[in-house]
């Protein structure tokens, strides 16, 4: 009896992390990402970033250079994922630089992690809208 209690429980245990996890899957593949017309963006760095999600796993943050209506770099400042020299980093900046825009086909396997980072890239894009247009952040 005692081993069926322990099973049913662990069992839900289980269900219930399942549950969370597609959940919080779900929320991160459906962020999302405008596509920012780069070349009006004034010559600078900009700092974006992207609290995570619920459960903060793919928590952020970034900054970006702006040279001549281009994005020339796009530094990796923290992230509770990945490390700069990831190739899933390396991939998402090669791809925005060489597009020069943030609709870029995702690593295989790293779709929801490139998107938190498309999604820092974005904010920092935005806040450098919202200097030109004069707004206050």
């Amino acid at each position: 009896m005692k081993r069926m209690i322990l099973s049913v429980m662990i069992m839900l245990a289980v269900c219930t992390g399942c549950t969370s996890i597609l959940r919080e899957h779900r929320e991160a593949a459906a962020v999302p990402i405008e596509n920012i017309r780069i070349n009006t963006i004034p010559d600078g760095e900009y700092e974006g970033s992207y609290a995570g999600g619920m459960y903060r796993w793919r928590e952020n943050r970034v900054r970006v250079k702006v040279d001549s209506g281009r994005i020339v770099a796009i530094d990796l400042l923290y992230s509770k994922e990945i490390k700069a020299s990831d190739s899933v980093f390396i991939h998402m900046v090669k791809r925005v630089m060489e597009r020069q825009s943030l609709e870029i086909d995702a690593l295989t396997g790293a779709t929801l992690t490139t998107r938190a980072h498309l999604k820092s890239v974005e904010t920092a894009l935005k806040s450098a809208e919202k200097k030109t247009q004069g707004v206050a952040e």
